[in-house]
């Protein structure tokens, strides 16, 4: 009987033992990824919302920033590409084409096309240089949250909110309802 209530203590203290590792990885994982990772240089602007990043690899990695979508201007599919997604195209290309950029990483690194996803910062000791803040704050993309990643949500809607009162960009355009 003793041996059998003491084989039980030890089993659940592994199980207790190996739960605990494993909140403490996941913690510190998604710690480390808030930290901003560059930095790199942006080798062109896809679209709105995507940019080729010069990561020292063979390639440039395309990376779709988190938290936005803005209007499509370079879909295979021409007749879903709009002027107002080459009018948000033409703003990142102005604001990140050739820069410097960091990138801050959340809880999925892939998407379902194997680009990267990040916020992008063009200063690391300015969080309020993130471009998804940018593009959000002058009305050229909406939100879009794909969970799990959601990190700056509350914010990101707080910039979208508005420029949507403001009637910035696409807001004032009617584009945006």
């Amino acid at each position: 009987m003793n041996k059998s209530r003491s084989l039980r203590r030890k089993i659940i203290l592994a199980i207790l033992a190996i739960a605990l590792a494993m909140a403490l990885l996941l913690y510190f994982q998604r710690t480390a990824q808030s930290e901003l990772a560059g930095p790199y240089t942006v080798q062109y602007v896809i679209d709105g919302d995507t940019i080729a990043v010069d990561m020292g690899q063979e390639y440039a990695v395309r990376v779709r920033l988190i938290g936005v979508d803005a209007p499509e201007s370079a879909d295979h599919d021409e007749t879903k590409n709009t002027s107002e997604g080459a009018i948000a195209s033409d703003y990142m290309k102005e604001l990140l084409g050739g820069r410097s950029v960091w990138l801050e990483y959340d809880r999925e690194l892939k998407d379902q096309y194997g680009r990267t996803l990040a916020y992008v910062y063009l200063d690391p000791a300015d969080r309020d240089s993130m471009a998804e803040k940018k593009l959000l704050s002058e009305g050229y993309a909406k939100v879009l949250i794909i969970s799990p990643n959601d990190r700056h949500e509350k914010e990101l809607r707080a910039i979208e909110n508005a420029a949507r009162r403001d009637g910035k960009g696409f807001w004032g355009m009617g584009f945006f309802r």
